[in-house]
C-alpha cells in the first residue's frame, strides 16, 4: 500500500484551529456548542497512481529455481508468462536374470547305418529344459540367444559288446543350422561341422555361442514359475569307418550353458520413476482468487527415458491437482522408444529440439482437458507429476541379461499461461492520507473521481473506486459497502477523460482503492507488458469538515 500525502487541505484545517486559539480564556465556554461545519465544495485532490504493470504483480525470480513461473519469447516474438518445470529422474534398474540350463540334454542314443564302409545320415532329436522359476517372468518369446558359457557337443561310440572301435574318418556332423558352433577355432554356421574322431571320441568338443530360434519358442508355466523347453536335431551327416562295424552306436552329450543375451519379446515392469510437481503456492492472490480461472494454453511435457532396450515404453501421464478438489487426469502414453511430447497444439514447441527424434501424442482428451488442470474455485496447491503402471514391451535385440541397464532421463513440463474466457483478473492499487490526520472529520456527500486511461489490453476493463478509512478498509454506510465504477475503454490511448462519482455519504475518508477488473471475451496470454494506467487523476471532495472551536 502507498503513502502519499496532500496538504491542500491541511493548510484550511490548520487555519481553522488558529481561529479556535482568540477565544478569551477567561470565559467558560462549557455550556456553549462550539461545534463549527465549514463546508467546501469540490475540494481537488491530485493523484498520481503509478501504471499498474503485470509483471509488478506476477514476479519472476530467475535466482529461484522452485519458481516454475518464466517469461519467454513466443514464435511471434512476444514475450510471455509460462510455467515451467524440470529436472531429471531415475527409476530402478532394469534387471533381467540369467538363462541357465543346469542339465545336460536329453539326447537319444542311436546305432550307426553303415552300407559297406560309409556311414548313412541319421539323426536323433534333442530337449532341453530350463527348469520352473528361472526363466525371467518378463520374458514373452525368445528369437536368438547369446551364450557366455558355452553349450558342448560331444560325440562318443560305443559297440553292445566290448569289441574295439573302428577307425571313423571323414566325419561330417549335423547339427542345427540356428547354432552358431566353433570347432577347433573355426566358425560353422551352416549346420556341417567336419570333426575328427580318436578313440572312439570327438578329439575336441564343439562349442556353441548362440542359439537362433527361428520365429521363437516361448516360456510357458505362471509367473514366478516359468520354464523354457526347446527341441532340436543332431546327428551324422556322412563319414568312413575301416572296418565292420555292425552293432556300432552314437551317443551325443550336450553341455548345460548360460544365457547372458536374448533377443525376443519382452514385458517388463519398470520401477515408476518419481517427478517433482509444481508447487503454486508463490503466486499472486489475485491469480488464486476464485474469479480468475488461469489455464495452461498450450500444455507440453517431454520426457525421455534413457531406453537401454530397443523395446518401447507404454505408460501413462498422470496430473493431481491438489488443494482445490480438481480433477485427476490420466493420459495413455503407449509405445515410445525413447523420447515422447505430449501437447496440446504443435505450432510451437520451444524444447522439441532436446528431444531428438520423440514420438509426439496428441488427441482430442489432451486439447479439451489438459488445458484447464488448473481451472476452478481458485488454483491448487501442487500439480503433481507422476506416470501409472510403466513397462518396456516389445521386441528387444541383443538385451543383455545379468547385469542392471539404468532407466533415467530427464523432463521438461512447459505451458504458456493464460486466462480462461469470461475469467476476471484483478489489479488493483492504493492511496491513503489524503489530508494527513484531520480528514476523519470530514463528512463527505460526494466524491468525484477522474483519470485519463490508458492500456493496451485488447478487451474493455472495469474500474472499481473504493474509499477507505484510516486503518486502510473499506467504508460502510448503513451496512453497505460504498462504491462506484466506470468502464475503460479497450486499448485506451489516455485521450479521453473517465469520470466516477460515488454520491453515498459517508465519513472517514483517509484514502482510495482502485480495482481494475477485466473480464475476457477470449483466452488471452498473460504478458508482462501489459498494463492500466491512469494519469491525471483528480478527486474531488464535496461536503463539510466539522471541529469544535
Amino acid at each position: 500500500m502507498e503513502k502519499r500525502k496532500f496538504y491542500y487541505g491541511t493548510l484550511l484545517f490548520g487555519s481553522l484551529l488558529m481561529l479556535s486559539s482568540c477565544v478569551d480564556d477567561n470565559y467558560d465556554l462549557d455550556d456553549i456548542d462550539t461545534t463549527t461545519a465549514i463546508k467546501f465544495d469540490n475540494l481537488v485532490v491530485p493523484v498520481n497512481l503509478e501504471s499498474i504493470y503485470l509483471d509488478q504483480v506476477l514476479k519472476v525470480d530467475d535466482e529461484d529455481p522452485s519458481n516454475p513461473v518464466i517469461i519467454f519469447t513466443d514464435g511471434q516474438g512476444k514475450q510471455r508468462y509460462a510455467i515451467k518445470k524440470g529436472g531429471e529422474f531415475k527409476a530402478e534398474p532394469v534387471f533381467l536374470k540369467l538363462l541357465e540350463a543346469t542339465s545336460y540334454a536329453s539326447v537319444n542314443s542311436f546305432p550307426l547305418p553303415i552300407n559297406g564302409n560309409q556311414i548313412q545320415e541319421i539323426t536323433t532329436e534333442y530337449e532341453y529344459l530350463i527348469g520352473a522359476g528361472k526363466v525371467d517372468n518378463s520374458i514373452v518369446r525368445i528369437y536368438k540367444m547369446g551364450l557366455m558359457n558355452p553349450m558342448e557337443i560331444n560325440l562318443e561310440f560305443k559297440y553292445s559288446s566290448s569289441n574295439n572301435i573302428p577307425q571313423i574318418t571323414n566325419l561330417v556332423l549335423e547339427i542345427p543350422e540356428s547354432f552358431t558352433a566353433y570347432y577347433k577355432g573355426a566358425e560353422f554356421t551352416n549346420g556341417e561341422v567336419g570333426v575328427d574322431i580318436v578313440n572312439g571320441e570327438l578329439d575336441s568338443p564343439i562349442l556353441v555361442y548362440a542359439m537362433d530360434f527361428g520365429n521363437g519358442i516361448e516360456p510357458s508355466g505362471e509367473a514366478g514359475s516359468k520354464s523354457l523347453q526347446f527341441k532340436g536335431n543332431i546327428g551324422i551327416k556322412s563319414g568312413t569307418v575301416n572296418s565292420s562295424a555292425d552293432g556300432l552306436m552314437a551317443s551325443f552329450s550336450m553341455s548345460p550353458f548360460t544365457a547372458n543375451e536374448i533377443s525376443g519379446e519382452i514385458n517388463y515392469e519398470i520401477e515408476t520413476p518419481e517427478f517433482e510437481g509444481i508447487s503454486l503456492e508463490d503466486l499472486p492472490d489475485f491469480l488464486r482468487e476464485g474469479e480468475s480461472s488461469l489455464i495452461i494454453q498450450n500444455p507440453q511435457l517431454y520426457l525421455n527415458f534413457g531406453n537401454p532396450t530397443t523395446a518401447d515404453f507404454y505408460t501413462s501421464l498422470i496430473i493431481e491437482p491438489i488443494g482445490n478438489g480438481g480433477e485427476t487426469l490420466t493420459f495413455p502414453m503407449d509405445g515410445f522408444s525413447e523420447s515422447v511430447i505430449l501437447a496440446a497444439d504443435y505450432s510451437f514447441l520451444p524444447y522439441v529440439n532436446e528431444y531428438p527424434g520423440a514420438m509426439y501424442l496428441n488427441n482430442e482428451e489432451v486439447t479439451s482437458q489438459l488445458p484447464y488442470i488448473l481451472y476452478g474455485e481458485g488454483l491448487p496447491e501442487y500439480i503433481n507429476f507422476s506416470l501409472g503402471t510403466s513397462y518396456i514391451r516389445g521386441d528387444v535385440l541383443n538385451l543383455t541379461l545379468g547385469d542392471e541397464l539404468n532407466i533415467g532421463g530427464k523432463y521438461t513440463f512447459f505451458s504458456p499461461l493464460a486466462f480462461e474466457a469470461s475469467s476476471r483478473i484483478l489489479y488493483q492499487k492504493t492511496e491513503t492520507d489524503f489530508f494527513g490526520d484531520d480528514m476523519e472529520a470530514v463528512n463527505v456527500t460526494n466524491l468525484e473521481l477522474s483519470a485519463f486511461p490508458s492500456t493496451n489490453l485488447p478487451f474493455d476493463l472495469t474500474l472499481t473506486v473504493y474509499p477507505l478509512n484510516k486503518e486502510g478498509n473499506h467504508i460502510y454506510s448503513n451496512g453497505k459497502e460504498i462504491s462506484a465504477y466506470g468502464i475503460v475503454k479497450a486499448n485506451a490511448n489516455g485521450s479521453e477523460i473517465l469520470d466516477i462519482n460515488l454520491s453515498t455519504p459517508f465519513t472517514g475518508l483517509d484514502g482510495v482503492e482502485y480495482k481494475v477488473s477485466a473480464i475476457f471475451m477470449d483466452d488471452e496470454a498473460l504478458s508482462p507488458d501489459q498494463f492500466i494506467k491512469l494519469d491525471h487523476i483528480r478527486a474531488k471532495v464535496t461536503g463539510e469538515y466539522v471541529t469544535k472551536l
